[in-house]
C-alpha cells in the first residue's frame, strides 16, 4: 500500500506543478482614463473614491486636461478624500484668475492695480505685446508646484507610485504630444492650457495647448503604457444645445468636442468599463463652490450606480473579490521645512540677482517652508518686475531652488474707465517706461491723463532705490476744474480754474502695506471765472501762488480694493503752506492735518462692519481759498485735493477750518457678487479744534446702497439723505480715480 502511494504522488506532480502555476500567474494591469472637460473634471475625484472602496487595483493613469491634474496628483500618491477636501477648499477664482493677492503687492502697484483695468506692455522690437491667452495660468502652474515637491522632474513619469501620462497638443506641428517623462507640473499645466484662455507652454521648440484638442480621452495611451483591462470617465462635452452654443463657453466645449471627435469614437470601444457622470447643467467654467461639490458627489453617485459592474471587473483582472490593492506613499503635504541648497534666478542678471536675494530676504543653504516658497513668488509677482514667475525643486536634498522669470517690459500703457451721474464717463490713460527691464529698483518715466469734465495730465518721474534707499517722485501736472461749490446746502458760486503743481517728494515706495513721503510743491491757481450766488462771502481772485512742505503717511492692507472684508487704512497728511517758502501774504503760514482711519471686520460669510473717523484741520488765521475744508460727494479728493466725502451730500460744500466725521458702513453680501450696503456719517466743524466737542455744528446723513461687484469695478446705485432732506441718486460703474 506504501509503495502505491508513492507512485500515485510522483504520477500527480506535473499536475500538481501546472496547478501551481495557474494560481500564481500575475493578474491583468488595470489602466484608468480620465478625460478632459474644464470644473467638470472634479467628478473624477468622486469615481476614484468608488474604485478604491470596491479595491479595484490601478496600475497606470492617462489624463487630459482637469484628468490630467486629477491624474497627476492621483499618481503620486494624494487619495481621492485628500483631493477631494482641496477641490472644495480652493479658491478657483483666484487660481483660475491669476490674481495676485493684494496681500502681497507693494504700495504703489496695489494703488495703480486699484484704478486701471487693463495694462499692455509694449517694446520698441515687437510693438504692442498681446500676449496668446488672457491667462498666463501661473498660479495654476504654482500650485503644482507647491503638491508635487519631490517630483519636479522625472526622467520618466513610469517611475511615479503610478505611472501616468498625459495629453497636450502641439499648435506648431498640429501633433499630439504626450508627456511620459520632465517636469510634472509643467507637463500638467500643458495638458490643460486651454487655447485663447491660457498662454500655450513653451518646451523643447513646441507650443503646448490642452490635449482636448486632439485627444479629450486618452485610452489609445494608457493602451500603450501597458494596460490590460481600461476603466474610462468620460466628463467631455457631447452636443451641447442650440442655445448654449451662443455663449462661449458652449462654443469652445463644441469646437473641441467635433476637433477630438474622431479620436474619441476610435478609443471608446476598447473601454471595458465606461463610466459618464451626470454633470448637467454645470459646465467647464462652473468654478464655484456649489458646483465643486456637487460634481465630485456626482462622481461619485455614478460609480455607485455601476458598483455590480466595477466588482465584475475583479474577475476579469484576475483577483479574489476581497483584495485590496497596496496604497502608494503620499508626498508629505505638511508645511514642513526643507532644506534649500543653492538659489538661482534664471532670467536675471548676477546684479539683479543680488537685487532680488536682498527684496526678498532669500538665504541660500537655509532651512525653508511650502508656505516661504509660495510667499517668494507671490512677493515677485506683487513687485510689478515681471510677468511671469515660478520655480523648482531638485527632487532630492539639498533641494537646490531655481525661480524662474520674464521680467516686465520697459514700457506699458494702461487705460481705466468709469461711468457715473456725476461726471459721466470718464477714460483714464498711463503710459511709462523703466530705464532698465524687470528691475524693481528701476528709474521710471511717465505721463498719465484723464479725460473727464475735469481732465488733468500728470508728467511723472521715479528715480528708483538711490537717494538713502529711497525713490525720489518728481512730477507735473496740470488739472482744469468747473464745478458749482455750496454752503449751508445753498448754491455759493460756480468756479473754473486751472491748476499746475510741480512736486520733489522723498519716499520709500517697496514696502507693501506702507508709503511715507516727504517733499516740497509749487502750485498755481488761476482762477477764469467765478460766477457768484452769494456776494457776501467771496472776495474776487485771480491767481494764486503757493509754495508748500508736504509730509504723509499711509498704512493699508485692506483684502480687496472695493469689498474687503479684513484691514485697515490709516492716513495722515500734513502740509504747511506758504507763498514765499517762509510766509503767507507777509505773515505766518497756515497749515492742515488731514487724517482717516478705516478698518474692516468680517461678522461672519455675508455680512462686515466697516467703521470710519476722518477729518482735516486748518491751523491759521488767514486761509487761502484753494486750501479751505471741502466736503460732500462719494469719494475723497474728487474735485479739490482735500475734499472729504460725506453720505447724503452730493454737492461740494465749504466747511468751517475744523471738520471731524465718524461713519458706519454695514455691508451684506446676498448672492455672490450682490451686495447691499447701509451707510451712516455724522460729522461735527467749528473753526476752533478744541470748539467742535460742543456738538453745536453738527450734520447726519445716511444712504443704501446697492452694488455688484464686476470685472471691471463695482455697479452701484446709492440712494441717500441728510437730516431730514432727500439728498439724491447716485449710479456709477467701474473703478475710481
Amino acid at each position: 500500500m506504501r509503495r502505491f502511494l508513492l507512485i500515485l504522488t510522483f504520477l500527480m506532480v506535473p499536475f500538481l506543478s501546472v496547478a501551481e502555476e495557474k494560481s500564481a500567474a500575475p493578474r491583468k494591469k488595470v489602466g484608468v482614463v480620465l478625460s478632459g472637460g474644464g470644473a467638470k473634471g472634479v467628478a473624477h475625484v468622486g469615481v476614484l473614491k468608488v474604485l478604491e472602496e470596491a479595491g479595484i487595483p490601478i496600475d497606470y493613469v492617462a489624463g487630459t486636461s482637469m484628468g490630467s491634474i486629477v491624474g497627476g496628483m492621483y499618481s503620486i500618491g494624494y487619495t481621492p478624500a485628500e483631493m477631494d477636501s482641496l477641490f472644495r477648499a480652493q479658491n478657483w477664482g483666484d487660481l483660475l484668475g491669476d490674481r495676485v493677492s493684494r496681500s502681497n503687492k507693494l504700495y504703489a502697484e496695489r494703488i495703480t492695480a486699484d484704478k486701471f483695468l487693463i495694462e499692455v506692455p509694449y517694446s520698441r522690437k515687437e510693438g504692442i505685446k498681446v500676449p496668446a491667452g488672457i491667462l498666463a495660468g501661473q498660479n495654476v502652474l504654482n500650485m503644482l508646484n507647491e503638491l508635487t515637491i519631490g517630483y519636479h522632474n522625472v526622467a520618466s513619469f513610469d517611475d511615479l507610485p503610478i505611472p501616468f501620462a498625459c495629453v497636450a497638443y502641439d499648435i506648431v506641428t498640429g501633433n499630439e504630444y504626450v508627456a511620459r517623462g520632465g517636469s510634472l507640473p509643467t507637463a500638467i499645466r500643458a495638458s490643460m492650457a486651454i487655447p485663447g484662455a491660457f498662454t500655450p507652454v513653451e518646451l523643447d521648440s513646441m507650443l503646448l495647448v490642452d490635449g482636448g484638442v486632439k485627444n479629450n480621452f486618452p485610452v489609445d495611451v494608457v493602451l500603450d503604457m501597458g494596460a490590460d483591462i481600461v476603466i474610462g470617465v468620460d466628463v467631455g462635452s457631447q452636443s451641447p444645445s442650440y442655445e448654449e452654443l451662443k455663449t462661449a463657453t458652449g462654443l469652445l466645449d463644441q469646437i473641441l468636442t467635433l476637433s477630438a471627435g474622431e479620436k474619441w469614437a476610435a478609443n471608446r470601444p476598447n473601454v471595458d468599463l465606461y463610466i459618464r457622470p451626470v454633470t448637467d447643467p454645470y459646465g467647464t467654467a462652473s468654478f464655484n463652490t456649489a458646483a465643486i461639490d456637487t460634481l465630485i458627489q456626482r462622481g461619485e453617485a455614478k460609480a455607485r450606480e455601476q458598483y455590480d459592474e466595477i466588482l465584475a471587473l475583479k474577475k476579469l483582472i484576475g483577483i479574489e473579490e476581497d483584495y485590496v490593492p497596496e496604497g502608494v506613499n503620499a508626498p508629505s503635504k505638511e508645511d514642513a521645512a526643507f532644506y534649500v541648497g543653492d538659489v538661482v534666478f534664471d532670467g536675471l542678471t548676477g546684479q539683479q540677482s543680488s537685487y532680488m536675494m536682498s527684496y526678498l530676504g532669500i538665504t541660500p543653504h537655509s532651512i525653508v517652508t511650502r508656505q516661504r516658497l509660495n510667499d517668494i513668488v507671490a512677493k515677485m509677482r506683487g513687485s510689478g518686475s515681471f510677468s511671469y514667475v515660478t520655480y523648482t525643486l531638485d527632487n532630492q536634498p539639498p533641494y537646490n531652488l531655481t525661480i524662474y522669470v520674464t521680467e516686465r517690459e520697459r514700457a506699458s500703457f494702461s487705460v481705466g474707465f468709469r461711468f457715473d451721474s456725476e461726471e459721466l464717463a470718464s477714460i483714464l490713460l498711463d503710459t511709462s517706461i523703466a530705464s532698465v527691464k524687470g528691475n524693481v529698483y528701476s528709474p521710471k518715466a511717465g505721463i498719465t491723463a484723464r479725460l473727464s469734465g475735469n481732465p488733468y495730465v500728470n508728467l511723472y518721474f521715479d528715480t528708483g532705490r538711490r537717494f538713502l534707499l529711497s525713490n525720489l517722485h518728481m512730477s507735473y501736472m496740470f488739472s482744469h476744474n468747473d464745478f458749482t461749490i455750496y454752503k449751508d446746502g445753498n448754491k455759493s458760486h460756480t468756479t473754473t480754474f486751472n491748476r499746475n503743481r510741480i512736486e520733489a517728494a522723498f519716499s520709500n515706495i517697496y514696502l507693501r502695506n506702507f508709503n511715507a513721503s516727504l517733499g516740497v510743491q509749487y502750485e498755481h491757481y488761476n482762477y477764469d471765472e467765478f460766477l457768484y450766488v452769494d456776494n457776501n462771502y467771496f472776495v474776487p481772485i485771480n491767481e494764486h501762488k503757493f509754495l508748500n512742505y508736504k509730509f504723509a503717511l499711509h498704512y493699508e492692507s485692506f483684502d480687496d480694493a472695493f469689498y474687503p472684508n479684513r484691514g485697515t487704512s490709516l492716513m495722515a497728511d500734513y502740509t504747511l503752506y506758504t507763498d514765499n517758502g517762509v510766509e503767507y501774504e507777509d505773515e505766518p503760514p497756515f497749515g492742515a492735518l488731514q487724517y482717516s482711519l478705516e478698518w474692516a471686520k468680517a461678522l461672519g460669510d455675508r455680512v462686515t462692519l466697516i467703521p470710519a473717523l476722518y477729518g482735516r484741520t486748518v491751523f491759521g488765521d488767514n486761509v487761502a481759498y484753494p486750501y479751505l475744508n471741502y466736503m460732500g460727494g462719494r469719494y475723497a479728493g474728487r474735485y479739490m485735493q482735500q475734499q472729504l466725502p460725506f453720505v447724503g451730500v452730493g454737492n461740494v460744500e465749504i466747511f468751517d477750518n475744523s471738520v471731524m466725521v465718524g461713519r458706519l458702513n454695514l455691508r451684506t453680501r446676498l448672492w455672490k457678487y450682490h451686495y447691499v450696503s447701509l451707510k451712516a456719517n455724522y460729522a461735527i466743524s467749528n473753526n476752533n479744534f478744541f470748539e467742535m466737542f460742543d456738538f453745536k455744528n453738527d450734520l447726519f446723513g445716511y444712504g443704501l446702497e446697492y452694488s455688484y461687484r464686476t470685472p471691471v469695478g463695482p455697479l452701484m446705485l446709492e440712494v441717500d439723505c441728510v437730516g431730514k432732506k432727500f439728498g439724491g441718486v447716485y449710479l456709477g460703474f467701474g473703478k475710481f480715480f
